[in-house]
């Protein structure tokens, strides 16, 4: 039997001054899980700070994730670090974000989600669905990003974003993509959105 859970607060609330440190991936899904409400998946606030060596969230083969609120809301002052990828989506596996708020946001005071040497998103094997109603990236405030990658797909994989693949739409915030904002290899499908709106919106 393939495993289920619904969830309606965050999987993970990280706040005030803790510490998660995690040489595993974080979050690994490889039946159903599904947030019933607008919550965040991951929150991380205050001045808390989140640290993963492996991948954040990975949905393997054949795993499903529906979301209705955001992957990752990251406000404060607070800090994170991940060294591989932040969201994977492996063989097969499909993701649906039927919100319309942006699926990774990080905006407040000063956080910061620095990881350049990281894939923020990557989708590269075939039968993989990433389908967002909304926005990929939300920077907001005093916030700053740091990545290598903002987007890898490869192999047939599809992904569908609704809004910008970056906002920047109040604040100062500062974002730094150190190699490709998407690298496309090989057959796949990237569908933006139809109604106008530019990928980028700084």
């Amino acid at each position: 039997a393939t495993a289920t859970l619904t969830l309606e607060h965050p999987l993970l609330d990280v706040i005030n001054t803790s510490s998660v440190t995690s040489n595993v991936d974080m979050v690994s899904v490889s039946g159903t899980l599904t947030m019933s409400s607008n919550a965040p998946l991951i929150k991380v606030s205050d001045n808390a700070s989140l640290y993963s060596t492996a991948n954040l969230v990975t949905v393997n083969a054949g795993g499903h994730l529906q979301l209705s609120g955001p992957l990752l809301q990251q406000s404060g002052t607070s800090f994170a670090n991940i060294q591989n990828i932040l969201f994977d989506v492996e063989n097969g596996a499909t993701v649906t974000s039927t919100g319309t708020a942006p699926f990774i946001q990080v905006g407040g005071i000063s956080p910061q989600l620095d990881s350049p040497a990281a894939v923020m998103v990557s989708a590269i094997a075939p039968g993989t669905t990433v389908t967002l109603a909304g926005p990929l990236l939300s920077v907001t405030g005093g916030a700053s990003v740091n990545f290598a990658y903002l987007l890898d797909i490869q192999n047939d994989a599809a992904f569908t974003v609704g809004g910008p693949l970056l906002t920047m739409p109040s604040g100062t915030p500062a974002v730094t993509i150190g190699s490709d904002v998407m690298s496309l290899a090989s057959t796949n499908a990237v569908t933006g959105p139809t109604d106008g709106t530019p990928l980028i919106n700084v």
